[in-house]
């Protein structure tokens, strides 16, 4: 049973009636973050939650979805009883509220990108025919026919029974076709993603995304800024800044997203709240593929540029001042090849991309248009050879855990595209109420992050870092972090030291390079230096900051 919430709405008979009116076979139904699973067997009784051993071993009748804002009131399934014919008692309510219940669409498989914003759900080539359409053996049919009185069919009923069939057809052939799926996926979107911005937990930052600097081109981040910025930390020049820092904390009771938003309303970051399909049984099932792929490349933790923890890179990048115009495949993924292409085929991976393109789709439309048409240029460049690896973009870095829990020192992904997103996905098992905050400076904001969460922020803007708390004891950062009850303001009374050190945290970062872009924005030069080169002009200006970061309205 989900940990998520274990819910049971008492269904009208009709309802059912409908849910088993379809017959779709299901092996891998996954579920995006604001939405638990209902769904029936073919048996006949209810089955709620996503329980992964319910969802690998039988036929199911249908799935629906259930407006999570009735999650906290419904009645535990032990609660509700069945009639004589084992179906659920009529009912239009439950504690005194309309039982909102909405179908949920079986999206067809998408491109390459990603298999849908419901990863592994159901194209139309997966749905199963019903008993009546199943392939008749004429002999054994006959034989019966000869065996068994038939009573005449009057000619209304067998025309009837004719039209019936012949719209049943038609309709099916009008759900199967591409336009009328993708509108229909359209709109489950934007449905998803309008409740999500109406219920989500809104943090206001004191900066404005128009403040934050790129580099000269607009394109990447600015290396300068980010270097003054480092300096200052690594100086101790910014202690009223650090101080300063508001703590945004991590409520597991509430189903909803946590927005950041800048003093203009624009939302520039959002946190997931932790899907019920990522309950501990999954975590510790991906921690330990995340081990394996580790041991299985050899390659030794070393130090690198954001601190002490074992990292690789895989996807396709492209270095400053690379004439052949091709991306290439990192050294790492080069290298092991197979063993990153069974990690992408995991469920549990095809689990993650598929809520972060969803993420993405719901709350920065613009940018996730602009990373396809990144992927569909070098798809076009390249023969279909080289584009995004996971989900929309073209790298992730895998980041995982030994002896100590993952941190990264103070940095911007300066050589990232500035006016984009970039994915983290928390994963592990560690004390996330003292570990795991992520401080976001420009922003002033620390952000808690526990396992399976996802943060989406512009990376090449913002300065971040993970919370070492040795290193805050040791004097290192002039900054005294404390945690309060239910998210208090510290006043001396109420506040408790972050002590304990823990381990076991891993994260995947997914991004992509600014340097992609270029050719998107100067008619096929493949570096910004060779544009300065030939003194050519930027076609196509990069999209305006503030039309990618959307406008929250509540």
């Amino acid at each position: 049973m989900s940990t998520a919430a274990s819910f049971a709405p008492k269904l009208t008979r009709g309802l059912l009636k409908k849910i088993q009116s379809e017959n779709v076979q299901s092996t891998n139904w996954l579920v995006q973050d604001a939405i638990d699973l209902l769904y029936a067997a073919s048996d006949g009784r209810l089955h709620f939650g996503t329980s992964e051993n319910s969802l690998k071993s039988d036929r199911y009748s249908a799935i629906h979805l259930v407006s999570p804002s009735l999650l906290h009131a419904l009645p535990d399934p032990q609660d509700i009883g069945e009639d004589e014919h084992g179906l659920v008692p009529d009912t239009e309510a439950v504690d005194g509220r309309p039982l909102l219940v909405e179908e949920a669409v079986c999206f067809p498989l998408l491109d390459s990108l990603s298999d849908s914003f419901f990863p592994a759900a159901l194209g139309p080539e997966e749905v199963q025919p019903s008993p009546s359409m199943a392939p008749v053996d004429e002999s054994s049919s006959l034989e019966a026919s000869l065996s068994s009185p038939t009573l005449p069919s009057s000619p209304a009923s067998s025309n009837h029974a004719r039209k019936k069939a012949k719209a049943k057809e038609a309709a099916k052939r009008h759900w199967q076709k591409p336009e009328v799926q993708a509108k229909e996926v359209a709109r489950s979107r934007a449905r998803m993603g309008s409740r999500l911005k109406k219920n989500a937990n809104m943090v206001f930052a004191q900066s404005q995304i128009q403040d934050l600097r790129p580099s000269s081109s607009g394109l990447t981040g600015s290396t300068k800024a980010a270097e003054e910025v480092e300096r200052a930390i690594s100086q101790s020049h910014i202690h009223t800044t650090l101080t300063s820092l508001q703590p945004v904390e991590y409520n597991p009771s509430l189903r909803f997203p946590t927005f950041l938003v800048d003093r203009h309303g624009r939302l520039f970051a959002v946190r997931s709240f932790i899907s019920s399909a990522m309950n501990d049984d999954w975590m510790e099932r991906f921690v330990r593929i995340i081990d394996q792929f580790v041991a299985q490349t050899n390659v030794p933790e070393e130090p690198h540029a954001h601190g002490r923890y074992w990292s690789c890179n895989i996807g396709y990048n492209q270095a400053s001042g690379n004439n052949s115009g091709a991306p290439f495949l990192t050294k790492f993924h080069q290298c092991h090849k197979e063993l990153v292409a069974e990690l992408l085929k995991t469920e549990e991976w095809r689990l993650i991309e598929g809520i972060l393109t969803g993420m993405m789709d719901a709350y920065f439309p613009t940018i996730a248009a602009k990373y396809r048409h990144c992927h569909e240029y070098w798809q076009a460049q390249t023969n279909g050879c080289m584009g995004a690896v996971s989900s929309i973009f073209f790298l992730v870095s895998i980041n995982a855990s030994f002896s100590e829990r993952v941190k990264t020192l103070p940095h911007r992904d300066r050589k990232n595209i500035a006016v984009g997103i970039c994915g983290v996905f928390v994963f592990g098992f560690f004390d996330d109420v003292e570990d795991a905050w992520l401080v976001n400076l420009e922003a002033n904001i620390v952000i808690q992050l526990p396992a399976g969460v996802f943060f989406l922020f512009p990376s090449a803007l913002i300065t971040h870092w993970n919370l070492d708390k040795k290193e805050f004891y040791s004097g290192q950062y002039p900054l005294r972090f404390v945690t309060t009850p239910k998210g208090q303001r510290p006043n001396g009374l109420n506040e408790e030291p972050l002590q304990k050190i823990s381990s076991g945290r891993g994260s995947l970062v997914f991004f992509t390079p600014g340097q992609l872009f270029v050719p998107l924005y100067t008619g096929g030069f493949h570096s910004i230096k060779n544009v300065a080169r030939a003194g050519a002009a930027w076609l196509d200006i990069p999209e305006d900051t503030l039309g990618c970061f959307p406008e929250v309205q509540r």
